[in-house]
């Protein structure tokens, strides 16, 4: 068998199994009856069997899974880290395929080496995971700063809601339904939690373990130990809520400093040299005619 002719082989086979996969993974997130009513029930698993051979692979588990959760649920993206590896696996398979298609092209020319292709195939594989990590990480990173951005105003309408009388569960709920964006989302889920029952202390916990917010933190455990000493519970949540925005004018701060910071690369490396060199040279060349 010829080159051109394995090569053909190589990409049809590649293409078929792009295509299975892809048809897979599309029918595999499929909302089904059992997803939608697991919010409804408790936390055990409503899953049956994937119908592919590679399920079991996908399933296993793995050490990274519990931090893996946790990106995906400070992202605020639905799923678990299997669709997450579901996704993986059709991102890499895509950038493998292009990555022979562009060698094989490659190939054509002569003095091509095959250990280049493979180089090639081995980079876009691994640089398409990390970029899909990475934007994971910013996702949750710009979702947990807009959420520290809410977390004031929360605070100065839950001290609000509990100085006219409320108690922090109806509180709670008032402030889901009056604000707006990913905090009033998760607060509302929290919400939930309490009108099925679950304890206060346990609910406010949780949402403050899921959001990793250090104010939102610092206010549940301010939350407690008023309930427990006794201390009025709106003056609490006053100070909570001016030390969140003044903790929040020190990162604006800081913010802008580093932002200063590397405003000023493109003009210390970049603007400042040109200048030196457009300054200099005229004078230099004046010099070496004269002499």
């Amino acid at each position: 068998m010829n080159p051109l002719a394995a090569s053909i082989l190589l990409g049809l086979a590649l293409a078929a199994g792009l295509v299975l996969l892809t048809d897979f993974v599309l029918r595999g997130r499929r909302i089904s009856l059992a997803d939608r009513v697991a919010p409804h029930f408790g936390q055990a698993p409503l899953g049956g069997p994937m119908p592919w051979p590679g399920a079991a692979w996908l399933r296993a588990p793995r050490a990274g899974d519990a931090a893996l959760a946790r990106a995906l649920r400070a992202a605020g993206r639905p799923g678990d880290p299997v669709r997450y590896r579901q996704g993986d696996l059709i991102a890499a398979t895509t950038a493998a395929a292009a990555a022979v298609a562009v060698s094989w092209l490659a190939s054509l020319r002569p003095g091509g080496s095959p250990w280049a292709g493979l180089v090639l195939v081995a980079a876009s594989v691994l640089t398409v995971l990390w970029w899909r990590r990475e934007r994971l990480r910013r996702a949750a990173r710009r979702r947990s700063q807009r959420m520290s951005e809410q977390f004031p105003a929360l605070a100065e309408l839950l001290a609000l809601s509990v100085a006219a009388g409320d108690s922090v569960g109806p509180a709670l709920g008032r402030c889901a339904t009056a604000l707006k964006g990913e905090l009033a989302s998760e607060l509302a889920a929290s919400v939930a939690e309490l009108r099925r029952g679950a304890p206060l202390p346990t609910v406010l916990k949780e949402l403050a373990a899921r959001l990793e917010i250090e104010a939102l933190g610092r206010c549940v455990d301010a939350i407690a130990v008023a309930s427990e000493r006794g201390t009025p519970l709106a003056a609490v949540l006053r100070d909570q809520a001016a030390d969140a925005r003044e903790a929040g004018r020190r990162a604006l701060i800081e913010s802008a400093g580093r932002k200063e910071v590397g405003m000023l690369v493109p003009v210390v490396f970049g603007v400042l040299p040109l200048s030196i060199i457009f300054a200099v040279y005229p004078g230099l060349e004046l010099l070496r005619l004269s002499l």
